[in-house]
């Protein structure tokens, strides 16, 4: 889940230097450069007809460097299956499902690789599994979850996020801290879809918090000190727990940066150093941007709708078919 999937270069560039509608010069995706060494269908499956069936979606396998032509209907339920455990609530199944749509539809939308359409690492872009993988993940629950990920996506047939005519960047991560984050305070631009709201349920999981230690030898390795005397010097975070600026011995690190290099659940943690060893507490899971899935199972389980989660976490956003 998760997703640092926008989080490099893409966002330096396309966030910073162009507006959010899809341009004819399509700009650079962050993605593995590999080579297409085939191609092939997937498996036939016996899906609903659906108006998705009749569009259809290159993705690329990053594990296999192979890219398969899907049924969106069939890429979305890969996706979904993906993204979101399938215990969720079905109401939460439908808006994880428009929003992987959604996403889908703005990475052809803004996409520069001729060869492929988006790729199956969620680092880059989305997950995808295939239904031989998820066979495998679901054990004797396949039926029983394929199905309920199927009517997922076809009660939402065709539907996206749209702002201003245009599909959204819907990211989703895990949960937050209880506030999700805003676009401005994590990139230092503001869009009006990705705002800081309430991830109602999110200080409920068992999984909310988190705690990492190193040794000072063992972090030195993963995050290069400067040349201070302090092992942890400034700190910046925005109001939610997003770290900003995070000085280790002098050397200044944005919250993601460390995230990333100490393997983290987010970048919503609090660090100090005592007796050699630096200890990190960590709030949430995912970047925390756009929707908090856990809150959006906990939302469709006090009585929302798909409609009402995805208008919640990405205000000011039409869903459009």
């Amino acid at each position: 889940m998760k997703i640092y999937l926008i989080l490099t270069a893409i966002l330096a560039v396309f966030l910073l230097l162009f507006p959010l509608a899809c341009v004819t010069v399509k700009n650079s995706m962050t993605i593995p450069t590999v080579q297409i060494t085939s191609m092939q269908k997937e498996e036939e499956t016996d899906a609903a007809d659906t108006s998705q069936r009749e569009e259809s979606v290159a993705v690329l396998l990053t594990s296999s460097h192979e890219v398969i032509h899907l049924e969106v209907f069939d890429y979305l339920v890969g996706a979904v299956a993906g993204e979101m455990p399938a215990s969720f609530h079905p109401q939460a199944l439908r808006a994880q499902a428009v929003a992987c749509y959604t996403y889908l539809r703005w990475i052809q939308c803004n996409g520069d690789n001729n060869e492929y359409d988006i790729t199956d690492d969620p680092t880059q872009n989305q997950s995808y599994l295939s239904r031989r993988e998820l066979q495998e993940k679901w054990g004797e629950k396949y039926s029983l979850y394929i199905q309920k990920i199927e009517e997922a996506v076809n009660e939402v047939d065709g539907k996206y996020l749209s702002y201003e005519n245009e599909p959204v960047l819907a990211l989703f991560h895990g949960l937050s801290g209880g506030m999700t984050e805003s676009a401005k305070n994590a990139w230092g631009r503001d869009i009006p879809y990705l705002q800081s709201v309430a991830a109602p349920g999110d200080a409920l999981s068992p999984d909310v918090d988190s705690e990492v230690s190193f040794t000072a030898e063992e972090i030195k390795k993963l995050l290069a000190p400067g040349e201070g005397k302090e092992p942890i010097g400034k700190t910046e975070s925005t109001d939610t727990g997003f770290v900003t600026i995070f000085e280790f011995y002098g050397k200044s690190y944005t919250g993601r940066e460390v995230a990333s290099a100490l393997k983290l659940k987010s970048p919503f943690f609090t660090a100090e150093y005592q007796e050699g060893r630096f200890l990190f507490r960590v709030r949430g899971k995912g970047h925390g941007l756009g929707m908090s899935q856990y809150s959006a199972d906990y939302m469709a389980r006090q009585g929302s709708s798909y409609r009402e989660i995805l208008s919640h976490f990405y205000p000011g956003t039409e869903l459009t078919k």
